[in-house]
């Protein structure tokens, strides 16, 4: 059974906004785009498998040059689900 994981995507300052609609875009929830870059939920059997989880979703919307580096900050609580509506 997949568990939640919060992950973080570092963008830098001029990128945030359109990584983080293109995230939106392949389907994966972005809950908060801070200063350099973004944080997400993501499901997988563990923190590796749901980063890894991340970029096979953005590579199957936008193709196989997209990557990104989702670092594992910790197992989501329900508070950065919320209601999943982004």
């Amino acid at each position: 059974m997949p568990n939640s994981y919060l992950l973080f995507v570092y963008t830098g300052p001029g990128l945030v906004r359109p990584v983080a609609d293109v995230c939106r875009a392949a389907g994966l929830y972005v809950t908060i785009e801070g200063t350099d870059g973004i944080y997400l939920v993501a499901e997988g059997s563990d923190a590796s498998a749901a980063a890894h989880n991340v970029l096979v979703d953005l590579q199957r919307a936008h193709g196989k040059d997209f990557g990104l580096r989702p670092r594992s900050i910790r197992a989501a609580r329900p508070s950065d689900i919320g209601n999943r509506e982004g």
